[in-house]
């Protein structure tokens, strides 16, 4: 069986995996389930992935659309997907304009990989995004992306519930 790989970290502060006065036995832990048995590692969030995460909260459109491969997609939300590098800039250029800042928490993250080198990568934490009349709103996300072996994204998806930000 091929562990599955869970990584903690996050951008600003976010709840620990061991909780306060609880001493971790090790760095990883194997969890036996009725039906199967995985492999579990706790890591720290790679560099990448914190950087990428950077990237959305400059509302740097240039910056995150270099991420995504020629025939990269991207979705948000139940947007429509787009795909390139182009339509991914204009696609969050948009959104960024709509909006006055926006800062990431990265809680939970999970890798697998398949025989051609690709990564698919499933990610929890909240944003808060400040709105033009200033109001924070906070909203819990999950996304996944496919990449590559060079490390571009062929495939991000955020999966959130965007009502609260456009609530009155």
């Amino acid at each position: 069986m091929q562990p599955v790989r869970v990584l903690h970290g996050s951008i600003r502060p976010a709840e620990p995996i061991i909780q306060k006065n609880q001493a971790p036995r090790s760095s990883s832990t194997k969890l036996e389930l009725a039906w199967a048995s995985v492999y579990v590692e706790f890591m720290k969030t790679p560099s990448w992935m914190v950087e990428a995460f950077q990237i959305i909260d400059r509302s740097d459109s240039k910056g995150f659309a270099k991420l995504f491969a020629e025939n990269g997609e991207f979705r948000f939300g139940n947007a429509p997907a787009v795909h390139g590098p182009e339509a991914v800039e204009a696609a969050v250029n948009g959104f960024f304009g709509s909006i006055q800042s926006l800062s990431h928490s990265l809680e939970k993250a999970w890798e697998g990989k398949d025989s051609e080198g690709r990564s698919t990568w499933a990610v929890e934490g909240q944003v808060t995004y400040t709105r033009k009349d200033g109001k924070k709103v906070p909203v819990p996300f999950s996304d996944t992306f496919v990449t590559n072996a060079d490390g571009k994204v062929l495939s991000w998806r955020i999966f959130m519930d965007l009502a609260p930000l456009f609530q009155a």
